[in-house]
């Protein structure tokens, strides 16, 4: 589903590399191998420690580190609201971002996140726990409703160089969110990715930011970009999950 979506984006913009896998069509045969696992993980492959400072720290992950930087410090959100939100699925998605430093519950997405920040970087720092949301903008389709990869980042230069209220410039500590609206269409959504994510061009804004691109996957593509909660047609048999916690329910 969407919020699903956003936080996983979360997860790829403080890597370098992560396989991950969509139920496209021509991956279901796969299903079982990208999915399951053979054996148990030990206790101790899912804590921090001294031997658990490279790809593959648990097998629940597949990272390759490419020596980029990462995001070790609390994690600054801007979110770029584009085309139209209700205030119900802003809230949804605001209460998932911020549920990942809070792992009261269970299950939560504080205990998912404890496995992203297993990685770490090149001096041996952990992926930060920390996340907040930092500024929020809204933008009523400055550049229609159809974007490419490089009108995102005319997106991005617009929050911040907007007179009113414009996002701060942050590439230490910032994430630049991007989430666009079910009626935008962006180049490749549904059809190759869900979502996206990259460091913007100083030719393009100005400045080397990284961000996060995510769409709205609940009337384009739920059967792709909101699995497991909603199933392909041509998965027979499989039932969608529901989701545990009431914030997971709007945004298909």
């Amino acid at each position: 589903m969407g919020a699903f979506a956003c936080v996983g984006l979360l997860f790829f913009i403080v890597l370098s590399s992560v396989e991950a896998w969509r139920p496209w069509p021509q991956y279901f045969n796969q299903t079982t191998t990208a999915l399951g696992l053979k054996q148990q993980p030990n206790k101790a492959d899912l804590q921090f420690g001294a031997s658990k400072k490279h790809e593959g720290s648990s097998p629940y992950v597949n990272m390759r580190y490419h020596m980029g930087p990462v995001l070790t410090s609390a994690i600054n959100v801007h979110t770029i609201w584009y085309g139209r939100w209700s205030k119900k699925e802003k809230r949804v998605i605001n209460e998932f971002l911020l549920s990942i430093s809070n792992n009261t519950k269970s299950p939560s997405v504080g205990q998912w996140w404890q496995t992203v920040q297993l990685y770490t970087d090149q001096t041996g720092a952990n992926i930060s726990r920390n996340i907040v949301i930092a500024n929020e903008h809204e933008d009523y389709y400055s550049h229609g409703k159809i974007l490419s990869r490089l009108t995102v980042q005319e997106v991005i230069k617009n929050a911040i160089t907007t007179k009113s209220s414009p996002l701060p410039i942050d590439p230490k500590n910032g994430l630049y969110l991007l989430l666009t609206s079910s009626d935008v269409a962006v180049q490749d959504f549904c059809r190759a990715v869900c979502g996206f994510h990259y460091f913007t061009f100083p030719s393009i804004v100005g400045y080397t930011l990284p961000y996060a691109w995510v769409g709205h996957s609940g009337k384009q593509c739920p059967e792709v970009c909101a699995y497991p909660f909603a199933v392909p047609s041509y998965m027979t048999g499989m039932k969608a999950l529901r989701p545990l916690m009431g914030m997971l329910v709007s945004m298909g």
